[in-house]
């Protein structure tokens, strides 16, 4: 669990330090940005031991992060493809987040009962 925290951290660091033309303000505070999915995913499941929580949410804001970088260092589109980076944090926050730890307490439930 801690792993894919680690690697989705490093991603976002990655892509702010190596990926960047420049590191400036902007660049720091999109590197911000893009840990809070991260971070709210640490604080609700992980901090209180919820690994199986933990583990779809976690996995679902990866694999997006992932996309997206993919999308728009890798196989742009078009100019404003960059704007993705701006934008996935607050879908990981608003929609996969959400939905990944629903599915994850309704495993943790269906575990639990049959045991």
């Amino acid at each position: 669990m801690h792993l894919l925290l680690g690697f989705g951290l490093l991603l976002h660091l990655y892509t702010a330090l190596i990926r960047s033309s420049q590191v400036d303000g902007f660049t720091i505070g999109l590197l911000i940005w893009s840990w809070m999915p991260y971070l709210l995913i640490w604080l609700i499941a992980v901090r209180r031991n919820r690994h199986v929580r933990a583990l779809f949410p976690i996995v679902f804001v990866l694999t997006f992060d992932l996309f997206v970088h993919a999308s728009v260092f890798h196989f742009a589109k078009s100019s404003t493809a960059s704007l993705g980076l701006l934008w996935a944090p607050l879908w990981n926050l608003i929609l996969i987040v959400p939905l990944g730890l629903v599915i994850g307490l309704g495993v943790e439930r269906y575990c639990s009962a049959n045991h």
